[in-house]
This record gives C-alpha cells, structure tokens and sequence, in this order.
C-alpha cells in the first residue's frame, strides 16, 4: 500500500539546505497499522506530508496505493488525497462554525464532489458514540469529542489510508486509549491501512509493527 525507495526531503535556512526527512525504504501492507516513532526533528511529519503527497520529495520513489505520487501534478496530487486518504491532525482542524456532522460531511464533500456521505457520516457519528452531538459545534464540544469527529471525518469516504499525527497529544491518557482502540477498531474493518506518528510508547504498542526513524542531527545533504 505504501513503498518508499531513496526518499530525501530538505529545505533552506540561512542560505543552507537542512535536512528534513531521509528515508532508504519504507513498505507498508494493505491493512497493516504501523507506528512511526523517533526523536524530534527526525523527519515524522515529514514522512507523513511526504506520504499525502503534501510535499513532494527532492529525490526518491513514493508510491502509494500503486500510484507514484512524484510524478502526478499539485492538483492531481490534491484529488488522489481527497479519495485515498484520511488525515487525523494534532489540533483535529475542524472547523469553528459548522457541527459536528457538518464537519464530516465536509470530509465526504471533498472526495466525491457532492451532497453524498449523509447516512455514512451519521453511521459513524453514532459509532464514535456523539450521536446526540450531531449539531454541536467544536467549541460545545469536549478535546476528546473533537477529536472523535476528526477520527469519523477522516474515515468518512472509507479511505485506503490514515495518516495520524500525533492524534492523542491533546488527550488525557485514558481517553486517548479509548479514542485510538475505537479508531484501529474501525479502521480495521473497513481494511484500511492505519500510519501513525507518535512520541508515545504505549500509543506504539498499540500498533501491529513499529517503525523508528533515527536522528537527522549532523547528517548532510549531498551536493548543499
């Protein structure tokens, strides 16, 4: 489902190019739920960015769901996201003046390009248990029921893939454990593949495989 080969990713500061993510190889199964820990600055978001086809890399294969993401345009990179993927944020990035169920939908909107998802985003309102929350907007709302429409939102269009980033980082620990079982719960029946950066090791062992990205400090960027 994800194969990555040679990837690097870097940007400029001060004039010089600093590395941002360096990745040899990286495969992940259809369905497999891996972890992606390391310490900071190691490249975590990056990857991730990199795997969404956010940013696109200076060298390097990415390949996602069988498709190169480096040879595909801005706007074709933005359609391939909106159709095979979900993305759980820190700060879940709802938004303010539309409900809970709005929010969703918006996630289906983006995908299929209309009115459609209304009975699949309720379904999974309802799972994540905010059934009687539907019109409640983010700030009537609990972190733990945002974070809970982020998940349905993310999963809304069945995605091939979810990306998480740090998704328990504004959690107390009980609830973000329930939130994140619920979340591979769910993930797992639809046969989605589950990628998520984390700093936790009990969020990591959680996870079927782990992966750890090694440090980026003092490692150069050939031809700077």
């Amino acid at each position: 489902m994800i194969e990555l080969r040679g990837v690097e990713k870097s940007y400029r500061r001060a004039g010089e190019r600093v590395l941002a993510c360096a990745i040899d190889e990286l495969d992940v199964a259809r369905g497999e739920q891996i972890a992606v820990v390391g310490p900071s600055g190691c490249g975590k978001t990056t990857l991730l960015h990199v795997i969404s086809g956010l940013l696109v890399p200076d060298k390097g294969s990415v390949k996602v769901a069988d498709t190169e993401l480096t040879q595909l345009s801005e706007s074709q990179r933005d359609r391939f996201r909106a159709t095979h993927l979900g993305y759980v944020h820190q700060s879940f990035h709802l938004l303010a003046p539309f409900t809970a169920l709005e929010n969703v939908l918006l996630g289906a909107l983006f995908a299929r390009g209309g009115g459609k998802g209304r009975a699949e985003a309720c379904a999974l309102l309802d799972r994540v248990g905010l059934s009687d929350r539907l019109d409640h907007r983010p700030s009537e709302l609990s972190v733990g029921q945002q974070q809970r429409v982020a998940v349905a939102r993310a999963l809304v269009n069945r995605p091939a893939i979810l990306l998480a980033d740090e998704p328990l980082g504004n959690q107390d620990p009980e609830t973000g454990r329930q939130v994140l079982a619920l979340m591979l719960e769910i993930a797992a029946e639809m046969d989605t593949t589950v990628l998520i950066v984390t700093h936790d090791r009990r969020t990591a062992d959680q996870m079927q495989r782990v992966v750890e990205l090694p440090s980026l400090r003092g490692v150069g960027v050939a031809n700077a």
